[in-house]
Formats: C-alpha cells, sequence, structure tokens
C-alpha cells in the first residue's frame, strides 16, 4: 500500500532499491476504475558479462569481404 507524504499525488517513494520495488501497484481512489502501473528499473549501467570468457571471441582484422568475419584468416607479416 502507498501513502501519498506530498502535495503532488502523481509522485510516490516506493522505497530504496535494495527493497526491490519492481512489480504491479494498483492506485484506487474509488471502487470504480482502479489503475495499475507496473514497476521495473535497471539497477546498473553496467554490462554483467558471462564467466565463460570462450563465449567472447575478439573481432580479427577486417578483410576485403563484405562483411569482417569473427575467425577470419590472419593476415601474414614478413
Amino acid at each position: 500500500e502507498l501513502h501519498s507524504q506530498t502535495k503532488n499525488k502523481s509522485i510516490q517513494n516506493l522505497g530504496s532499491s535494495l527493497k526491490d520495488p519492481r512489480g504491479t501497484y494498483v492506485c484506487q481512489e474509488s471502487d470504480e476504475n482502479p489503475k495499475r502501473l507496473q514497476v521495473y528499473y535497471r539497477t546498473s549501467d553496467k554490462q554483467t558479462l558471462l564467466s565463460n570468457d570462450q563465449l567472447y571471441q575478439p573481432l580479427k582484422d577486417r578483410e576485403d569481404d563484405q562483411y569482417s568475419h569473427l575467425q577470419g584468416n590472419q593476415l601474414k607479416k614478413n
């Protein structure tokens, strides 16, 4: 249940992100027309990489083909 502490009823404090406020909330001023609000948020801007480094292969040098290849022919250096 949400209680407004401010004059602006469109702003609600759902608590700390540690309390995980994600989910569906129902706003109901009367018995008619309850309004639902789904809350979700991104906790981090950093990408979480898989622990298996073999899944991530660096791109090789581009060849003259139309597309680059993950494991193309290596250029031989003299």
